[in-house]
């Protein structure tokens, strides 16, 4: 449901709300849940779940102001066990509550000059991916709990680019620790490896610089570096160290706009594990359309809790038919 009074909507329902300038690693996007059942396989619109959300925008010259207010949050769709995207493979994950989850609120507020926007935005939200507790039973916990973050973002014109930073704080905002168990193939004879044990509370930060490059003939052009951590070390953790990720884009329409064609690289942990996406979407006619998509993933660091993903390339097809609903 949406109201506008002159210079202010109101919206009510199940909405996604994005807050950042990144495209592809945006730190400052703490509001939407993931569909994690597609693995990276989703596509950008099924990527967001939205929330259930009552927002505010306010428009004045030049300036922006939006207000949320979530009654019930929404976390990231996920599945265990032995579905091939399982989050632990192999693992019974108990869910978290459907009750007794807070409220949430934020505020974003925007300021346009020069061609380009500065956000400044703060509130309070739970943590959208679930973090594991170890059981006595070795079954794990889904663990979610609110945070305060605050952050700014910006974008800016220049010479034809538009320059784009991100950047995000988050106080005590749960983080994954671990601990060592016997290899239950061979407890006696095998070294431990490592497990999920609880969440711990943690600041901390994260930045995104980011440029876009558009151009007629040639395509559009996206390049973002992030890098997001705690903001200090804690063996404890289970990844302490910061995280730097590197992410290429390049898209283009061809044949009238009826052909167009979207990819996209990402590094991720480490410099040498690359995933990268290729896909081509062609308007057969105005209402039926054809998509191919390509997923591939390359895992070079030697990381043992990756391999898994090694085996994840994919192939996808899908057509489309829109319906009309206003005939």
């Amino acid at each position: 449901w949406r109201k506008s009074f002159e210079n202010v909507s109101i919206s009510a329902g199940k909405i996604i709300t994005v807050w950042g300038k990144a495209d592809i690693l945006p730190v400052s996007d703490v509001i939407s849940a993931r569909d994690a059942t597609k693995a990276f396989f989703a596509q950008p619109q099924e990527a967001r779940l939205g929330q259930n959300t009552v927002r505010v925008d306010w428009f004045l010259p030049k300036q922006e102001i939006q207000l949320l207010f979530i009654p019930y949050p929404v976390n990231t769709r996920y599945t265990d066990r032995d579905h091939p995207y399982a989050l632990l493979p192999g693992v019974e994950i108990h869910k978290a509550s459907a009750y007794g989850r807070e409220v949430e609120g934020g505020g974003q507020y925007t300021a346009y000059l020069g061609g380009g926007a500065i956000s400044v935005f703060g509130g309070r939200f739970y943590n959208r991916d679930p973090l594991f507790r170890l059981r006595p039973d070795y079954s794990f916990e889904a663990v979610h709990a609110p945070y305060a973050t605050t952050g700014i973002s910006a974008n800016f014109p220049l010479r034809g680019m538009l320059l784009k930073f991100d950047s995000a704080y988050q106080f005590k905002r749960l983080s994954q620790t671990a601990t060592q168990l016997p290899n239950p193939q061979c407890p006696e004879t095998c070294g431990t490896i490592t497990m999920p044990y609880d969440a711990k509370g943690v600041d901390q930060v994260g930045f995104t610089l980011g440029l876009d490059y558009n151009t007629t003939e040639y395509g559009s052009f996206i390049l973002e570096y992030s890098v997001a951590g705690p903001t200090q070390k804690d063996p404890q953790l289970l990844r302490d160290d910061p995280l730097h990720s590197y992410a290429f884009g390049y898209s283009k329409n061809f044949v009238r706009d009826t052909l167009s064609f979207n990819s996209f690289v990402v590094t991720f942990l480490k410099y040498s594990n690359i995933l990268f996406r290729f896909n081509v979407t062609y308007k057969l006619t105005d209402v039926i359309s054809a998509y191919v998509q390509y997923t591939g993933v390359f895992i070079a660091s030697g990381d043992p809790d990756l391999r898994i993903f090694d085996k994840y390339d994919r192939f996808d097809l899908q057509l489309s038919y829109q319906f009309d609903l206003a005939k």
